[in-house]
């Protein structure tokens, strides 16, 4: 049977902000299974399957906060554009928005209540039933 989950790696140092997308995806009730690192290093580290991240899954889509501490969200875009193995991961902005960080790029504001996290959470959906693999 295959697995219906989809996996999201947010990449957020906000304890808020990771908690109200928690609780978005726990009302919502969709089939994701979420995995949070806090800085650019660590998205790096998860995502090349380095020693503390071996064996994590692959993916589906990233949600990517443009500032971060050890390594900021332009520095992860441009290491996975170097990366063959990485390239064509889908990567979305998570952006507070009152910055240039998202400009020019697919960006989503980040947003300030469980609503808001909600309709985040549609749009990822969206995003995956236009590609044929709905998360609901």
């Amino acid at each position: 049977m295959p697995n219906d989950r989809r996996t999201v790696l947010l990449v957020d140092d906000d304890p808020g902000d990771v908690l109200a997308f928690r609780d978005a995806v726990d009302v919502a009730r969709l089939p994701i299974s979420l995995h949070v690192v806090g800085d650019g290093d660590a998205a790096l580290e998860f995502l090349r399957r380095r020693p503390s991240f071996v064996g994590a899954p692959r993916p589906d889509v990233v949600l990517l906060e443009p500032r971060l501490p050890r390594r900021d969200g332009a520095s992860v875009l441009a290491a996975l554009e170097a990366d063959r193995h990485l390239r064509g991961l889908p990567v979305i902005l998570f952006t507070a928005g009152d910055d240039d960080a998202g400009r020019g790029r697919c960006a989503v504001r980040k947003p300030s209540d469980l609503d808001g996290f909600l309709r985040v959470l549609r749009a990822v959906d969206a995003l995956f039933g236009a590609a044929g693999r709905r998360l609901a």
